[in-house]
């Protein structure tokens, strides 16, 4: 047990010193969406734009949290079967940790897309779990800060999900916790503001026109489009959605009364934050989102966001 969790000290030190960069990265793009607005300095910056700050500021505090809690599920796995596992489980074992280090990424990133992909899923079939991940869908203007607006429950949830699957079946830390910055550069690009599709490749990769469908209202085409990287996943499950003769343009939740600071935010899944009035927006007819993106009846009887 000691061995796991000195190793997940160690490997959690390289990983704060990425953390703090996304502070840097924060603060950069920043100012690059400054000049390319022209916003001027002595202008307030957007609303929704203070809220996430907040997100991206704390996110490394919640990410040890996280970290702890894989530590502990270790340690349990190491106490109950023997001492000796507890390097295994940190190092990697079996015929999988013995590939060339490259295929071990590649096979790491794809597998924790793949858990991404159905833990996302989840997020939005379940109503409890829903109630944490709404806070991602509150923002109103989809821009590349959007991608640190997660609730931290929501935030362990996808850490646990993606580390313990690729552990469990021999893939080393290391590698696994190295994938994470890469999915999280991906990501902040899916929730930027370029028009891009990827063009031949927007089968196969998540971009920021696909990635924006996801974040509209239920009737317009949202609730679909559930992965991070490989878009693959949508098509092989039937909820990939990506119309060609138009773009997605309003954001947020069906019902929007969620608070529009941090704090609200971090109390609004437990009831404990005062909501804004609520404005239920109408039906809109512009899509039959629920037959075009070849969902199953149930699903298609559940499209709206639970609540």
């Amino acid at each position: 047990m000691i061995v796991v969790l000195a190793e997940l000290i160690t490997l959690q030190g390289r990983f704060w010193i990425l953390q703090l960069s996304t502070i840097a990265m924060f603060v950069g793009l920043c100012f690059i969406e400054g000049v390319v607005t022209k916003r001027p300095m002595n202008q307030r910056p957007p609303r929704e734009l203070v809220t996430d700050c907040f997100y991206w500021l704390l996110s490394p505090y919640f990410r040890v949290v996280s970290s702890l809690v894989v530590a502990l599920v270790l340690m349990a796995v190491a106490s109950y079967t023997g001492e000796q596992v507890a390097p295994r489980l940190v190092q990697g074992f079996g015929p999988l940790a013995r590939q060339p280090k490259l295929l071990i990424l590649l096979e790491t990133l794809v597998l924790s897309d793949f858990t991404s992909y159905w833990a996302h899923r989840a997020m939005h079939r379940v109503s409890w779990l829903w109630r944490f991940h709404a806070v991602h869908h509150s923002a109103k203007t989809i821009r590349w800060s959007t991608i640190g607006r997660v609730h931290p429950v929501n935030e362990m949830l996808n850490y646990v999900i993606g580390v313990l699957p690729c552990i469990a079946i021999g893939l080393p830390l290391s590698t696994v916790i190295s994938v994470v910055p890469v999915m999280m550069w991906w990501a902040v690009v899916a929730h930027s503001d370029f028009k891009l599709t990827w063009g031949p490749l927007r089968t196969w990769f998540v971009s920021p026109v696909f990635h924006r469908w996801h974040h509209t209202h239920s009737h317009e085409g949202g609730n679909q489009n559930f992965a991070n990287i490989f878009a693959l996943w949508d098509h092989l499950f039937g909820t990939y959605y990506l119309p060609s003769d138009r773009t997605p343009e309003v954001f947020g939740l069906d019902h929007d009364e969620m608070p529009e600071n941090y704090l609200g935010q971090l109390l609004y899944p437990l009831g404990l934050s005062k909501p804004e009035p609520s404005t239920v927006l109408p039906k809109a007819p512009v899509a039959n989102a629920a037959s075009d993106r070849g969902l199953s009846a149930p699903e298609r009887a559940a499209s709206s966001y639970p609540v």
